[in-house]
């Protein structure tokens, strides 16, 4: 049963491998494949991921440095659709901070955005009860 499994997935190790977010074999990227799961490494806080926060800080002093600011902030997301759903939740908030605690209160919200934009826009919105 498990050979069956095996011979149809996706090779993402075959030379000629080649996605949108990946492709091909790299010898380095076993060595994370390994080191991920056994530092089982969370974002919460500090004290459980000082690895991934003190990366954060080091990204933001080099875009304050690049950009030549003296203030910077943001978050680390894992992936550009979660990016875009928190972009979504932090502009409502921004519009009106009473919709972190009574919601959109029958006010509807709109999001301007191009067709071609990625689904998670769309997703986004229904999360957040615009529709």
């Amino acid at each position: 049963m498990l050979n069956k499994v095996l011979n149809k997935q996706t090779k993402p190790y075959h030379p000629h491998f080649h996605n949108q977010l990946f492709g091909g074999f790299d010898q380095y990227s076993v060595l994370g494949a390994m080191m991920a799961p056994a530092i089982n490494g969370s974002v919460y806080t500090y004290e459980l991921a000082p690895c991934f926060t003190l990366m954060e800080e080091e990204v933001y002093d080099l875009c304050k440095k690049l950009l030549n600011w003296k203030n910077i902030d943001g978050i680390f997301t894992p992936g550009g659709s979660f990016a875009n759903f928190m972009s979504i939740t932090t502009s409502r908030y921004h519009l009106d901070s009473a919709y972190k605690t009574k919601g959109n209160n029958g006010k509807p919200l709109k999001i301007f955005t191009s067709e071609t934009s990625h689904y998670s826009m769309k997703k986004g919105a229904h999360f957040c009860g615009i529709g």
